[in-house]
């Protein structure tokens, strides 16, 4: 439980970290005039809007994959996002520079600010809209064709009124050097990123909270990307470098913003794998159970049933065949149990199960105090199991008690019942093998198995 703890808690420091990284780098830069505009490369920004192609997509590949899963409307409109991002980047900056025109001309500059704000939009709305399902089947031609209108309808809005919009940037005074210019923003230029610039300081809030509750990899990294854009966000406002030839800090946030994604995608393919690698073994461990419970269980109940049948001189020889058979299938039950058993399920309520299972065989009262806020490893969580069967099923077959209860506390478990005991040198004998078995196990996992017995009863417990 401590371990899922602290993995929940990763996306809210990711998120600060990013935050806290970009808001100081902003803050340098603007008490170093100095470094407000860097260099004039038109190639990085061709190397920027190709890198930011290849990671939009496939993080909105990657999301399409979910929202397939789980008709939620957040993924579908994470997906539109990604999607107008990636083909903003490709066919309005890396195009035309590719082509050798470094400047994209007005119309391309302000149907890429106009999409990037969209996708802005339709980030927050999906941070928002969490928990809402759509209730149709996923079609991939139709929602891409979807998104494709929509990146079209943007483009035709822009050509038609393109005329009605003013310039973008203004080349103001030059510094005294004559190496950088001052960038003058258009008021309606600045409205549109000011818009923009707010979605995603809330997108990385909403997504970071839902991750934090939720345990959800990916959407912890988009938070943490929507809080370092939101620093390249501002830095743009200061410093309008992303529609020209000029690289700053800017530049280099939003780099780091798609470096994210990239990180959060290539989570969410490992979780993919190791989800369908978990998911076969689980298969072929329920393959496994049903040939035990098909073969060995029922051959094992036959012979059993044919012991108890005989009568006459083999009659105690017939009982001593009911009797291993009886632990045979004991054995079987409980490989059977652990190849079922689900590894999630708390450790709490799989001693529950398999004492109530192994009380009702063998007609014993079981008493449960189980705590649930306990610590352990998986490999701790199986063979704690198996102790507790072997003692209450040890009890309930060469105890004769009225009851048996059974115990859990962070790092100790006791198995206790008022039957008439056995001798201490028993354990040294050969038919006790089960009591061989337990220290055993526990000794395997790092736990130690304790067994004292009177005539009052047996207790065993186990401590780790």
């Amino acid at each position: 439980m401590e371990k899922v703890g602290g993995r929940v808690g990763r996306p809210s420091r990711r998120a600060w970290i990013a935050l806290g990284l970009g808001g100081l780098a902003t803050a340098v830069v603007q008490l170093v005039p100095e470094l407000r505009l860097g260099y004039r490369n038109a190639g990085a920004h061709v190397a920027l809007e190709a890198t930011a192609t290849v990671i939009c997509g496939l993080v909105a590949f990657l999301l399409y994959g979910r929202y397939r899963r789980t008709q939620r409307l957040r993924e579908l409109l994470l997906v539109y996002a990604m999607g107008l991002l990636c083909m903003t980047a490709l066919v309005f900056v890396a195009r035309p520079a590719l082509i050798g025109n470094a400047t994209a001309s007005q119309d391309a500059v302000w149907v890429a600010l106009v999409t990037r704000l969209v996708a802005a939009l339709l980030v927050v709305t999906a941070a928002v809209m969490s928990r809402t399902r759509i209730r149709r089947a996923t079609h991939p031609a139709r929602d891409v064709l979807a998104l494709a209108g929509l990146f079209a309808a943007i483009w035709m809005l822009v050509l038609i009124v393109g005329w009605l919009l003013p310039g973008l940037l203004d080349v103001g005074a030059w510094t005294q050097d004559w190496t950088r210019p001052t960038l003058v923003q258009q008021p309606l230029f600045l409205s549109v990123q000011l818009i923009g610039l707010p979605c995603y300081g809330l997108a990385a809030f909403l997504f970071t909270r839902e991750a934090s509750r939720g345990g959800d990899e990916l959407l912890g990294w988009l938070g943490a990307a929507a809080a370092l854009g939101t620093c390249a966000g501002v830095n743009f406002l200061l410093s309008p470098t992303l529609y020209t030839e000029w690289v700053s800090l800017g530049d280099v946030l939003r780099l780091g913003f798609f470096g994210l994604l990239f990180a959060g995608a290539v989570r969410e393919i490992h979780d993919h794998w190791v989800t369908e690698a978990t998911a076969a073994a689980l298969n072929e461990r329920r393959r496994l159970a049903r040939d035990l419970h098909d073969g060995v269980v029922q051959e094992l109940g036959y012979i059993r049933s044919r012991a108890l049948c005989q009568r006459g001189p083999q009659e105690e020889f017939a009982l001593e065949i009911v009797a291993c058979a009886d632990r045979a299938l004991g054995e079987a039950r409980q490989s059977i149990d652990a190849l079922t058993e689900d590894p999630d399920e708390d450790l709490a309520a799989t001693l529950e199960r398999a004492a109530k299972e192994v009380g009702q065989r063998y007609g014993v009262v079981v008493h449960l105090s189980l705590a649930i806020d306990v610590t352990y490893t998986p490999a701790q969580r199986a063979a704690l199991v198996r102790i507790m069967r072997e003692a209450v099923s040890n009890a309930a077959r060469h105890g004769a008690p009225d009851a048996v209860w059974v115990e859990l506390t962070n790092g100790e478990m006791t198995v206790r019942d008022d039957g008439h005991g056995f001798e201490a040198s028993a354990s040294a004998r050969p038919g006790s093998f089960g009591l061989t078995s337990m220290r055993e196990r526990a000794t395997s996992v790092g736990a130690v198995v304790e067994i004292t017995s009177s005539l009052e009863g047996t207790k065993v417990m186990a401590t780790w």
